[in-house]
């Protein structure tokens, strides 16, 4: 579960540094706020069911 999170992390800052080689800032700004949303969602999702797993 660890190494697909790494994983998609490692995917999505490749595909940042392509942004901004490009040049693409006011597309940065619309799809950073995509990403950090989904990403937090994930976090406490994964503390759920830790947590769960503890029990």
């Amino acid at each position: 579960m660890r190494t697909i999170a790494i994983v998609a992390f490692g995917v999505l800052l490749v595909i940042m540094v392509v942004l901004i080689a490009a040049g693409a800032h006011q597309f940065i700004s619309v799809v950073v706020p995509l990403i950090v949303f989904p990403v937090l969602i994930g976090i406490g999702g994964l503390r759920k069911i830790v947590r769960n797993r503890n029990r």
